[in-house]
């Protein structure tokens, strides 16, 4: 048999694209570090969505450890955890892979797909139309209620 495999290895080597490892319930975790900063776990159980066991909790934040997105330092007796990972970060990968995923690499496509998911509210497209506007620097034509 060889040398057993080094697991923090790919995140090392490549750790943004690591981010698509994430699991839901993993992903839970690092919205509390977000949030809230750096914690204890028993803080964090405060604030899970769950109810998880303590040891499901310490699973979940050894392999976030170990895949780079969360640190870990002792102060005491006591083990603090704090996201390594911003959340931009995340947020950027998790939507480049539905642009290369479901919408054939175009942003484009990707916010027709989302826009004909569901019927909008007019308050919440004309926020939308707001958003274009300022991305071309145009004034929106509804601002301030005109």
């Amino acid at each position: 048999m060889g040398p057993a495999p080094q697991r923090g290895k790919v995140v090392e080597i490549c750790g943004r694209e690591a981010l698509d490892d994430l699991t839901a319930a993993e992903l839970e975790v690092m919205q509390i570090l977000w949030e809230f900063g750096e914690l204890k776990p028993q803080e964090v159980l405060q604030h899970h969505p769950r109810e998880i066991s303590n040891s499901t909790l310490r699973t979940f934040l050894t392999d976030l450890v170990g895949k780079g997105h969360v640190t870990r330092t002792k102060r005491g007796k006591v083990f603090y955890y704090q996201a390594q990972t911003a959340r931009t970060s995340a947020f950027r990968l998790r939507v480049q892979h539905l642009v290369t995923s479901f919408a054939g690499g175009s942003y484009l496509n990707l916010a027709r797909e989302l826009i004909g998911l569901e019927e909008f509210p007019a308050d919440q497209l004309e926020e939308l139309r707001r958003g274009i506007d300022l991305q071309l620097g145009t004034p929106s034509l509804n601002a301030g209620g005109a």
